[in-house]
């Protein structure tokens, strides 16, 4: 970042799931968020325009807990410290509050004091709380000198904005197949995953259609490349494979 760039800051969550799609990215889209159960409160402030809060459940036995989260200078979105680390919300706004305190800083992880500095071993710090992964030491140092630049600019006022939805594009797409005599049921929610189900069991088998190379999914968000989508993995997998897949496993289950 340059000296005469000033940093983005954001003042509510609905701004940074506007910046984080507009990036390419997909941390907020349902089918990421769906992978941990996350939830992200809307009405959360955002500390200095770039930090904030969300929780995730590994599956119904687990606890809910809260991750620290820092949007960086691409629009991505960072750990700040580890995955799941306080087990409330508050405890992670205060862990926050005494990192702030200790500033930013860039540390040597491993390999001695002869590191390679074009590996990946320097990470950025906020107070003793890591952020994001290992860097090489050049890169580890212009973030953060941007996140240095983030927390000596003013923030913007919070604004509880709610994140809405584009009209045009709908909350899943579905279809069902009958396989072999039994109706298979197919949901798309927009994500890189279609899942598959036979009612009235829950999904089990997905299709990834993740682009290779931009990670995000291949797919145009309309329901006919969808049903396509369907028809030529059905056709690819087998129907005898499929049936054997996704409908046997359930023959003992009440049907």
């Amino acid at each position: 970042m340059n000296a005469t760039d000033s940093p983005k800051l954001y003042g509510s969550i609905a701004e940074i799931r506007a910046a984080n799609k507009a990036a390419g990215d997909h941390w907020f889209e349902k089918d990421t968020l769906r992978f941990f159960d996350g939830i992200v409160p809307e009405d959360q402030e955002v500390v200095h325009g770039r930090f904030f809060v969300s929780s995730e459940q590994f599956n119904s036995d687990s606890p809910r807990l809260h991750t620290l989260r820092h949007v960086n200078a691409a629009g991505g979105i960072d750990t700040v410290g580890h995955f799941q680390q306080f087990e409330t919300f508050d405890d992670a706004r205060a862990a926050l509050s005494q990192a702030l305190a200790g500033g930013v800083t860039v540390r040597q992880i491993d390999e001695g004091p002869d590191a390679d500095p074009t590996n990946y071993h320097w990470q950025v710090h906020l107070g003793d709380l890591p952020i994001d992964t290992r860097r090489a030491k050049r890169e580890a140092e212009a973030n953060a000198a941007e996140l240095s630049a983030v927390l000596a600019s003013e923030a913007p006022s919070h604004s509880a904005g709610d994140y809405e939805i584009e009209d045009s594009e709908p909350e899943s797409w579905v279809c069902e197949r009958n396989v072999l005599g039994e109706i298979l049921r197919f949901e798309w929610t927009g994500g890189i995953y279609i899942e598959v189900s036979c009612p009235p069991a829950g999904p089990q088998e997905v299709i990834n259609v993740t682009d290779d190379v931009t990670g995000s999914p291949r797919l145009e968000r309309t329901q006919q490349a969808f049903e396509r989508e369907v028809d030529e993995w059905i056709d690819c997998y087998g129907p005898e494979q499929l049936r054997h897949d996704v409908v046997e496993q359930w023959a003992d289950r009440p049907r």
